[in-house]
């Protein structure tokens, strides 16, 4: 498991974030995945991710099944291991439109602690 750390990200845009999660992938947990998720953050920024093929290719987003919105603040807590995806959904930090199943099995895909969801 790959350990990110806050610091990494402080000067960046939230699309840092999200586009270093390409080469955090785990093929073997991506096998059958074609997801495409939409980043919105609420500084108006917006990115996204396409995995499929077990591989995750940045995207700005447009066209997106799932769609993630929150603050930029919240989604680097996640990326870092301060919190997990699902904790955040339960909390209302983290809003998701679209297949709730679907974007967790997804994002169970990377080498993140804060993203999985399974062993």
């Amino acid at each position: 498991m790959h350990r990110l750390h806050k610091r990494q990200f402080a000067a960046s845009p939230p699309s840092d974030a999200v586009h270093i999660l390409r080469v955090l992938l785990e093929p073997t947990r991506a096998l059958g995945v074609d997801t495409h998720i939409a980043w919105n953050f609420d500084d108006g920024s917006s990115c996204g991710l396409h995995i499929r093929n077990c591989v995750a290719c940045p995207t700005d987003g447009t066209g997106a099944s799932v769609t993630i919105s929150s603050a930029p603040a919240m989604w680097i807590d996640i990326v870092t291991g301060a919190t997990t995806i699902t904790d955040a959904i339960k909390a209302g930090d983290v809003r998701v439109a679209g297949n709730t199943a679907e974007l967790l099995a997804a994002l169970d895909s990377f080498e993140v602690a804060g993203l999985r969801t399974s062993a």
